[in-house]
């Protein structure tokens, strides 16, 4: 099953990271990997996740005509998923 974040990009390219209750600033000083650390979802929540998440992001973004969110796959093994670990995503 997959397990996704949600990413909010701002109309100037920055990447904010859902975290179930608000948005955090994703900042990608390394190159090679990204720990996510944002609230996660697996494919049956992720639509009811988008929804809170896009009414929240119209509110704290109210200038933003076009709010743009991605669900965002998190590549996992199955360990880490039953295990609630951290999930792991490339860049």
């Amino acid at each position: 099953m997959a397990i996704y974040n949600i990413i909010y990009t701002s109309p100037d390219n920055e990447a904010y990271l859902w975290n179930g209750s608000g948005f955090d600033l994703l900042r990608n000083e390394e190159n090679d990997k990204l720990f996510y650390s944002g609230k996660s979802y697996d494919e049956d929540e992720v639509a009811q996740a988008l929804l809170k998440s896009y009414n929240l992001a119209k509110a704290i973004f109210p200038d933003d005509n076009d709010v743009r969110l991605d669900p965002i796959e998190i590549q996992t093994g199955d360990n880490d998923a039953q295990s609630e670990h951290r999930h792991h995503m490339t860049s």
